[in-house]
């Protein structure tokens, strides 16, 4: 039976983080992917931190993971080659149908080992390049599994009669397998279930996030030797062309990839691709990549990438696969094979290495620069630092992470707990990531300690304050209030200027000076920007009011906690289209009342006229003339 989205109660967004999660995704995703910050987390960290690998205890832990809000999964795929197939278990599994099994409820378990990898086979640029162009013209006939360049196949010694099993927490049956508990049907397959549950059950607009798996291959160790090295795989044992993952992916899902061919294709002329979107907030920041223009007026870029909206609401992809880790013994993949669907390892992730003080302060390894606003100079290209520790984690530095333009990637078990049993501390590691808003923003009516009788204006409108209480954070405001404005210079990243004089939100578009316009922080490295040209201004100006306030484009007066970018006019597509949904519900079956309301009055005026006509007697009268009457 496959396995679905199935994520515990509670691990979703509620009412107060939905338009929260919502809003973070359509400011963010107006910019270049590569440069927006998404929480990662290692899922064999997360969810089976004591070597347990039961798969309905996997089917909750996997979907809480994707449902508190992490983007990229980091996923450890061990090549059974004894069975065929990728397992999440590190150890081959045995088949135990015609053992004698001894169950084990309570066998003891060693601590699971260390699953690092002994050596790391790394792609440079360059030979990604060379298959993508060897992949274009490829036919299914080289997807075959590749040499294994030397490596030799150490033969599986077969499961000896005495293997045990014990209950998962769940009741389902595992196979005990040195320090591992595994359930015999965890596999790739497994993964590919939830993803496609999950992408179905949120296909429309607000719900529709862009998720990043990198997987890291292994080596299944023996079944026999559970605790030994991974086993050498031969040529002839590696997977086939139908267990490639990212065949597997594009067969099952196809629809749903970003693939580097998609990616080549849109920069090789964006007339077609980017530039053809007409929505405001989906067309690219080109500021931030290179573009270059041929004599027919073709755009093109050699390192742009597309923004999430773009890619969910227009291109109407969800899924983005790419490799991390490869073992040594795995290095014989057919890698060729499938590099139209994924893309190589260190294309979306460049390891950043970060600094901190005991109160979690960046020290070092920041983006933000007060000397260059350059994006070419403040490069944080899929900028990713992984977090091993549980100081790491705390709010403060998370923020701090994030505010530097890096997306952490948490390789640790929160409290020494699965998100299968313990998914608020995941949720709440998460929840630190979100751009902009301060503790408890965006207030609304039924925030607990607002006055509900005050006019609800002033919850529709939001600044940025840089006072030591916000630092920088996010608050709503009366839309009444008068305020200085963000304005974005020349429409390019990092560079700010703000008004002359205070306005109402109304007024803030027309009062940015000539070249700049008024805007909001697409990623919060910018947001560290603006924050810090505040601080600037209000040092240069001698003017303390500018750190209590300052409008940036972002507001709900079209509808109650729904925050859009586009002006003090902007409409929210989600509820007019919600709207326009209940409308039609509403309109459908009305008009099919009346039409079958219509049909029966005309079939009953039909029926009485017939009866009429037939209740009246004909009877010939003298001389043949005929007369209707009722017989006397």
């Amino acid at each position: 039976m496959p396995l679905s989205y199935n994520p515990s109660d509670g691990a979703r967004p509620d009412g107060f983080w939905g338009p929260k999660y919502l809003s973070n995704r359509d400011i963010t995703g107006q910019a270049p992917i590569d440069k927006t910050t998404f929480p990662g987390v290692y899922v064999t960290s997360a969810c089976h931190p004591d070597g347990v690998y039961d798969r309905d205890s996997f089917e909750t832990c996997f979907s809480n993971l994707i449902a508190v809000g992490f983007r990229r999964l980091v996923i450890d795929l061990y090549w059974d080659a004894s069975n065929g197939f990728f397992g999440l278990c590190p150890v081959e599994v045995p088949d135990i149908g015609n053992n004698t099994v001894s169950a084990q409820a309570n066998a003891e378990m060693t601590s699971p080992p260390t699953l690092t990898p002994r050596s790391v086979f790394e792609y440079v640029q360059d030979s990604f390049a060379r298959r993508q162009d060897q992949s274009v013209n490829a036919t299914s006939s080289n997807t075959t599994s590749s040499g294994g360049g030397g490596v030799t196949s150490t033969a599986a010694p077969s499961p000896s009669s005495d293997v045990t099993t014990s209950d998962g927490p769940t009741g389902a049956t595992l196979i005990n397998l040195g320090p591992f508990r595994c359930s015999p049907d965890l596999d790739f397959g497994s993964i590919i279930d939830i993803i496609e549950d999950y992408v179905d059950s949120s296909s429309d607009g607000p719900a529709a996030t862009l998720q990043i798996l990198q997987f890291n291959l292994h080596s299944a160790r023996s079944a026999a030797d559970p605790e030994g090295a991974p086993q050498n795989i031969s040529s002839e044992a590696l997977p086939t062309t139908q267990e490639l993952v990212g065949w597997r992916f594009a067969n099952e899902m196809g629809a749903q990839l970003y693939s580097p061919r998609d990616l080549e294709a849109d920069r090789s002329n964006m007339n077609l691709s980017w530039y053809e979107v007409r929505v405001q907030e989906r067309l690219p920041m080109t500021g931030y990549f290179h573009t270059t223009t041929s004599s027919s007026g073709v755009v093109s870029t050699d390192d742009g990438w597309p923004s999430e909206l773009y890619l969910l609401l227009t291109s109407l992809r969800r899924l983005i696969l790419t490799w991390g880790v490869i073992d040594s013994e795995m290095e014989g993949y057919n890698f060729t094979g499938d590099s139209r669907h994924v893309f190589a390892p260190g294309i979306l992730s460049e390891s950043r290495d970060l600094g901190q003080d005991s109160e979690g302060v960046v020290t070092s390894g920041c983006f933000y620069s007060d000397r260059d606003k350059d994006p070419a100079q403040v490069n944080n290209t899929w900028a990713i630092a992984a977090l091993n520790n549980s100081r790491s984690a705390s709010q403060s530095f998370l923020q701090n992470i994030t505010s530097c333009g890096v997306s952490p990637l948490l390789n640790d078990t929160l409290n020494g707990q699965s998100a299968a049993s313990a998914y608020l501390d995941y949720q709440r590691y998460v929840e630190s990531t979100i751009i902009g808003w301060a503790d408890g923003e965006p207030r609304n009516g039924s925030s607990p300690g607002v006055d509900a009788d005050r006019d609800q204006d002033q919850f529709r409108c939001v600044v940025i304050d840089s006072t030591d209480n916000y630092r920088g954070k996010w608050r709503v405001v009366s839309c009444q209030g008068q305020y200085r404005a963000a304005c974005r210079i020349g429409g390019q990243p990092y560079n700010w200027r703000l008004t002359r004089t205070e306005t109402d939100f109304t007024g803030a578009p027309e009062s940015c000076p000539e070249g700049s316009s008024f805007d909001v922080p697409v990623s919060q490295l910018e947001n560290t920007y603006l924050y810090e040209h505040i601080l600037a201004d209000t040092e240069n100006q001698s003017d303390s009011s500018l750190q209590r306030g300052v409008w940036i484009n972002l507001n709900a007066l079209d509808e109650m906690n729904c925050w859009v970018t586009t002006g003090p006019n902007g409409t929210c597509r989600y509820q007019r289209d919600s709207q326009q949904e209940r409308n039609r519900q509403v309109l459908i079956p009305t008009i099919a009342a009346l039409i079958i309301l219509i049909l029966t009055a005309l079939t009953i005026l039909v029926k009485c006229n017939v009866n009429r006509r037939n209740s009246k007697r004909h009877r010939i009268g003298p001389g043949g003339w005929e007369y209707e009457g009722v017989p006397s």
